[in-house]
């Protein structure tokens, strides 16, 4: 297979695991290319049950070396790699520690011996359920709080829907408007008009590979590898010798306006997500991070280091009115959980205690704490801190100019219903005695996972008494009647808990849950007082229940909270059999894109909180996995059809009746924006728009709502584009492209 087909079905293969499909119904597509893919779709499975797994610098460097020494011993092996890693190929969207732990697990599974272990991992697990909440009043309350959570739930995540998410610095939201965070009042950029990172609430900055200030672009390479596959003969043994790979990571600054000026004026080897704020550049590293005073930026000097503690992970981060609010979640010990030392600043360590921590009354499962911090952007000092129990599953964390959410998925002990459906829905199913027998277990003093499998074993009992033809009828019997309970249930099985942190004091203000699992944070939007939030119930591919395989349906609903976090609204059962792919709230309107053989895009009237309503649906092809607005009643929807890269325009002038003006398909097959908005830039002033694809950067016009491709700049592998008054640059690994906007013509490259 050719690397660019294999890279091709690998990305196909891994976004359809991250919606829902297994390993087996994505081998099963591709038969022919299976045993290349099984490997590294193996080891992508791996990172599903791992966890967001934060390895240490460490760890890291080990990892590398092992995997191109075993790379060296077994390259018969390993083609498909090598095939990968020649000229490119670790650059894509997956971080390079994650890169890391897949190819590691790959290679175990070509029998090479290269595991390491990581430095600081994050477990799976389950999560609160919301309600009145308290803070502990010592450790010994502490330290019972965990244990009785580990008895009545166990440990590990119980199952779910893994569509990423989850690990170092995912932001999956998106904006009407840039997000540039003003310097201090004595700095002023010297041009009119410069865009800011793609964000979801004005003024409010979130950590990407590219920043600007006017005059200068800081770009990131984050943890960027390439592989130069050159032929190097032994002298007599005709062996070709894999080099090491060359690390180009590290932060290049740009000068950039006038671009006719432009040049590489300064560097710092670092690589990481960025925040600027004035002239203190912020990066976020794996394990750290690291502030720089760029007043001079051809000198860069540190101003103060934050590290990032062992079994701690960042899970966001966020600007606002000239201070970083942080957000880490640290997997917790449960006999002997304190001290938890999240962070050092400037190796001081930044302790959490018990009283600090706060939980719902009623029990829930719990094996991490969520601990939100205020940091000064000039000192790096903690100005506050507040911390939560929680679940070390997927996060996401939303920030309004007055709050912070943050939300985390979890599995409901299904017990009480395994118990409900044998005694209550069984009759005349299972014998009186059967069911005699589940109703004495509930009294038994043992754990809840010994309960489970005791319910099997009696039901197990029963069957075995029966003969070849009564037990076929029985088996299938029962597991309609499953599947109509489960059905009826479906709500009750996964959650979604949510706390609420006021920014003023920093205190948590509330707590709540909905039912289902959240997709990104456009699932959430705050607005006039109230959240709106977007989940997926159930799961389309089906799900296991008695320990039998349930072929459930899905379904995804939308719920408005009011301050205190109670559900005062919902509309319940979108696109049935379907899971949620997008969500934008936007004032009193919101639009969800469902997805599993055709695309409903759904308009909902919000206006009155109390009774959301659905004003209107849509049915085309393919998918929409980012919207955006392009105007008060045009949104654009970017996704697939067909593997391809798909672009419509909506028209929701009557909510009632919205319409496809317009679509544009790309020939790629995956673009950047799908997997982050912050690759996405709008430029309103010059009608445009644009998106990496592929190798190449593309722009629109969308002028008269019509889409017109404008300009493709190609083998650039663009990553981001800035607009600074009509210049607008593309930032690429190698180059940087400016174009006029007035004509669209090449102004300037640069090689980095």
């Amino acid at each position: 297979m050719k690397e660019r087909e294999l890279d091709r079905l690998l990305d196909e293969c891994i976004d359809r695991m991250n919606r829902g499909e297994s390993l087996e119904d994505c081998l099963a597509s591709y038969p022919e290319h299976a045993e290349e893919l099984r490997p590294l779709l193996a080891a992508a499975a791996g990172l599903r049950e791992a966890g967001a797994a934060m390895p240490g610098r460490q760890a890291r460097a080990e990892a590398r070396r092992r995997f191109y020494t075993a790379l060296a011993d077994k390259k018969e092996e390993v083609s498909m790699l090598k095939r990968l890693f020649e000229t490119l190929s670790v650059q894509r969207t997956r971080a390079l520690a994650t890169v890391s732990i897949v190819l590691l697990v790959a290679l175990a599974g070509l029998g090479i011996n290269a595991m390491v272990t990581s430095e600081g991992t994050t477990p799976t697990g389950i999560s609160p359920t919301g309600g009145e909440i308290a803070a502990f009043e010592s450790e010994a309350a502490l330290v019972a709080y965990l244990q009785q959570s580990s008895e009545l739930y166990g440990s590990g995540y119980y199952g779910g829907n893994w569509r990423g998410g989850g690990g170092f610095l995912q932001f999956d939201i998106a904006a009407t408007e840039g997000g540039n965070v003003p310097a201090p009042s004595d700095e002023k950029s010297i041009a009119d008009r410069v865009s800011g990172t793609n964000v979801q609430v004005t003024g409010i900055d979130e950590p990407d590979i590219v920043k600007t200030d006017g005059t200068h672009i800081y770009f990131s390479r984050s943890d960027y590898w390439v592989y130069y596959g050159i032929d190097v003969r032994v002298a007599g043994e005709g062996e070709e010798i894999w080099p090491m790979p060359e690390d180009e990571s590290g932060i290049d600054i740009i000068g950039a306006f006038p671009p006719v000026n432009m040049s590489v004026i300064g560097e710092i080897d670092l690589s990481g997500d960025l925040l600027l704020y004035g002239n203190t550049l912020m990066v976020f590293a794996w394990d750290s991070i690291v502030a720089y005073d760029v007043t001079d930026p051809q000198n860069p000097t540190q101003k103060w280091q934050i590290d990032i503690e062992d079994s701690t992970y960042t899970v966001a981060a966020r600007l606002y009115d000239g201070k970083v609010y942080l957000v880490t979640q640290t997997y917790l010990n449960t006999y002997d959980p304190l001290p938890i030392v999240p962070l050092k600043v400037d190796n001081v360590s930044v302790e959490i205690g018990y009283s600090d921590i706060y939980y719902p009354i009623v029990p829930v499962p719990a094996d991490a704490t969520y601990n939100a911090m205020v940091i000064n952007p000039d000192t790096g000092a903690v100005e506050g801190t507040m911390s939560f129990i929680g679940s070390a599953y997927t996060s996401v964390v939303y920030m309004s100019p007055s709050a912070i959410y943050i939300t985390y998925t979890y599995q409901e002990n299904v017990l009480p219903m395994e118990f409900d459906f044998c005694i209550n829905y069984c009759q005349g199913l299972l014998p009186d005695a059967t069911i005699a027998r589940i109703q004495t277990l509930q009294g038994y003093d043992i754990s809840d996972a010994a309960k489970l499998t005791e319910i099997q074993v009696i039901v197990s009992d029963y069957l075995n008494t029966l003969s070849g033809d009564q037990r076929t009828i029985a088996e299938n019997d029962l597991t309609n009647r499953l599947a109509d309970y489960y059905d009826q249930h479906i709500r009750d099985l996964e959650r979604t808990g949510i706390v609420k942190i006021n920014l003023v004091g920093f205190t948590t203000l509330a707590t709540g849950s909905v039912p289902g699992s959240v997709l990104n944070q456009f699932s959430l939007d705050e607005y006039n007082g109230y959240l709106r939030i977007a989940t997926t119930v159930g799961n389309m591919w089906g799900s296991t229940f008695m320990g039998r395989w349930i072929d459930s349906d899905s379904a995804n609903d939308v719920y408005v909270l009011d301050g205190s976090l109670q559900v005062v609204g919902s509309i319940q059962g979108l696109g049935l059999t379907e899971q949620i792919y997008a969500v934008r709230f936007i004032g009193d309107e919101g639009y969800v894109v469902t997805f599993r053989q055709t695309d409903p895009f759904y308009v909902l009237d919000l206006s009155d909180p109390l009774n959301p309503q659905l004003k209107g649906e849509l049915e085309i092809p393919g998918y929409s996995s980012y919207l955006h607005p392009i105007s008060d009643n045009i949104i654009l929807g970017i996704g697939q059809e067909d593997w391809q890269v798909k672009l419509s325009l909506f028209d929701v002038t009557d909510p009632a009746n919205p319409v496809e003006v317009d679509n544009y398909t790309l020939a790629e097959y995956w673009t950047d924006v799908s997997s982050t908005h912050h690759a996405f830039l709008l430029d309103d002033a010059h009608q445009a728009f644009f998106l990496p694809a592929g190798e190449s950067g593309y722009v629109f016009s969308y002028a008269g709502n019509q889409m017109t491709l404008v300009k493709a700049v190609t083998d650039i592998q663009a990553k981001r584009a800035l607009y600074i008054n009509d210049y607008l640059y593309i930032v690429g690994d190698s180059k940087l492209v400016v174009l006029n906007e007035l004509d669209w013509t090449t102004v300037s490259e640069l090689e980095l």
